[in-house]
């Protein structure tokens, strides 16, 4: 079963205060679509342990939208890229793409 992303962490960090989500849920978006593109490139090139640098970033954003079991799979991706194991790859793409899709309407 596939995890749904969710804004609860943020909207507990914001604490009620509606500026301050925007704000934080924009710096998150604007990152993530960064992050997605450079791990992107990083992996076609074959560039793994630039790769894990990415994917250490993006598992901060996973855990924040709510998606624990996804950030548990980004930290042995991470791992994994590290020694030239790229087999969750296809697994973290399906991870950013449920991510992707959640913040598009956000």
């Amino acid at each position: 079963m596939q995890e749904h992303p969710n804004l609860l962490y943020v909207k507990e960090l914001a604490n009620g205060d509606e500026v301050f989500e925007s704000k934080l849920l924009s710096v998150i978006k604007k990152e993530l679509f960064e992050e997605i593109e450079n791990y992107t490139n990083c992996f076609k090139n074959e560039q793994f342990v630039d790769a894990a640098i990415i994917v250490h970033k993006l598992r901060n954003k996973i855990s924040i939208l709510g998606l624990y079991k996804g950030s548990e799979i980004a930290k042995e991706h991470e791992n994994d890229l590290r020694n030239g194991n790229n087999s969750l790859h296809l697994v973290f793409l399906d991870i950013l793409e449920n991510l992707t899709q959640f913040m598009h309407n956000k």
